[in-house]
């Protein structure tokens, strides 16, 4: 049994101070920033500083949370309903919906994980790779099947040529 263990049994040491006692041994697992408060009242200030800083809100913590159990929901649905023109709406929904879960989640990996200056660039770079997404997906729903109706695709049999 470690030292440390050891004196966190004994109850010489809190919780608090064993995870700080492991973030100092393992540097590459420390983290850059605090962890978030969420009941921190900070609101961004224009639309930029809110897509710029989306780890650090608390509207954005709610959308990353919300757009995790929307997505839970409507994912089923989607493919149970995929050939129909209920459909649609709930694939207009998802196409948004999973590249703006993406670039939240992501950005908390970037904030805590990576440098300040990698960070930003890393930042930078997806919030555009998430809006490429978004325009993609759009333009599938609007020119193809649909989003579900592509991905159910790849299950389905090949299509053998009767010409043999």
């Amino acid at each position: 049994m470690s030292l440390t263990m050891r004196a966190l049994r004994v109850g010489q040491m809190s919780v608090k101070s064993v995870s700080c006692y492991a973030a100092a041994q393992m540097p590459v697992f420390a983290r850059y920033h605090t962890p978030y408060n969420y009941h921190s009242p900070a609101k961004p200030k224009n639309l930029w500083e809110g897509l710029w800083n989306c780890d650090s809100t608390n509207l954005h913590e709610k959308i990353f949370h919300y757009s995790q159990l929307t997505a839970a929901v409507l994912l089923p649905v989607s493919f149970v309903l995929a050939p129909s023109s209920i459909c649609v709406p709930i694939d207009y929904v998802l196409c948004v919906l999973y590249p703006l879960h993406g670039c939240i989640g992501m950005s908390h990996v970037w904030s805590d994980y990576t440098g300040p200056h990698v960070g930003k660039a890393l930042k930078i770079f997806d919030l555009i790779v998430s809006l490429l997404a978004i325009f993609g997906l759009v333009y599938l729903n609007a020119t193809s099947d649909g989003l579900t109706a592509t991905i159910k695709q790849l299950w389905r049999p090949k299509i053998q040529d009767k010409r043999d």
